[in-house]
Parts: C-alpha cells; structure tokens; sequence
C-alpha cells in the first residue's frame, strides 16, 4: 500500500515534470528498503533515472559494483529496474548535480549542504525536502519554508504535514520521538 508520503512525491513529479525522457534523481533516498519503493513508483513514469548520489560515485566504480552497492544500502538484493541505474564516478566528473538535476529528495542529513536555500538551487529542478519537527525544538527549518516560498523563482511550493510512520520509509532519521513530519514541495520555474 502506498503511503501519503510516496503518493505526493510520485503525483507531484508527473505533474511537475520537466524531462520525463530522463530523470536524475539526487539525495539519500535509497539508503534504505522502504526507500526503494520510491524508486520502482517513479521508475514507471520516467523513461531514464539516474541515481546521484556521491556514495556510490567512487571515481573507478563501474556499473556493476555501484548497483551492489547501491543493493546494500537499501537492504536488498532485488535488481534495479532497467531504465535505472546509478550515475558512476567517472560521469559525476562531468555532471554537477546540484545544477542539473530535475528532483532532489532531501532528509534532513542533507540539508546540512545547504547554506542557502535560495543560491543552491539554480537549476530547473522539483524540490521535495522532509523535515522532522521535535515539539518546542524546530529551529532547524525556521524560515526554510518561507525562504521558498519568497523567492520568486519557485512556484507551487506547497507544506504537507505527514504521519511520522509514513515517513519512516523515506529516512532513517524519523522515530517515536519526532511527533510531526513536513514534506516541503517546490516546483522551479
């Protein structure tokens, strides 16, 4: 059954899509099985996915090597899709996926790339970031989601509030102790 958390992220990327032919999906979301799911629901929508992630983009890693390793972080030995494979080492040379890329998928381990929202982001891209809100504590995400939503190169940035088990299946991050869940979705123009 397909969680809210998947529904929206897969919806949102084919109503939003710029490139269906290809897509080049970043961030730490096959890190684990129930992420893999994310993976199959896109991979029946886009034609191409390339997997950017610079945990499998060691420089002299070939294909096979980066699926396996890409098997072992999501805990399982099912084989990717056909029309999805990993970028490899040698391709990230020449690929800047912070500009490039068409979505980023963002648990809160990665918002620590980001210094600036808005200076990050140049690239014609879907935004989903997830964010877990401890209560009383949420200093973190203070101001990212009207950061997007004042910057004028965003459109349709949009606030879902998820269920934390919902959640559970993008990141490891998420546990009994988060009581509320924020997908931020943004679409840039």
């Amino acid at each position: 059954m397909r969680t809210k958390l998947l529904r929206i992220i897969t919806e949102w990327s084919q109503k939003h899509s710029l490139h269906p032919k290809k897509c080049y999906l970043l961030g730490g979301l096959p890190h684990k099985q129930p992420g893999w799911n994310v993976i199959l629901d896109l991979s029946s929508f886009y034609k191409k996915i390339r997997l950017v992630d610079y945990n499998l983009g060691l420089p002299n890693q070939n294909r096979n090597e980066a699926e396996q390793l890409l098997q072992c972080f999501a805990g399982t030995n099912e084989p990717l899709p056909s029309n999805v494979r990993p970028l490899l080492g040698h391709e990230l040379k020449e690929f800047d996926a912070f500009m490039n890329a068409d979505i980023y998928i963002i648990a809160p381990n990665w918002l620590t790339l980001f210094d600036d929202i808005k200076y990050q982001f140049k690239s014609d891209c879907n935004i989903f970031i997830v964010s877990e809100l401890i209560k009383g504590s949420n200093e973190r995400y203070s101001g990212l989601y009207d950061s997007l939503k004042t910057n004028s190169g965003y459109d349709n940035v949009t606030l879902y509030s998820i269920n934390p088990t919902d959640a559970a299946e993008l990141s490891f991050y998420f546990s009994s102790i988060f009581n509320e869940v924020n997908l931020i979705c943004a679409y840039k123009k």
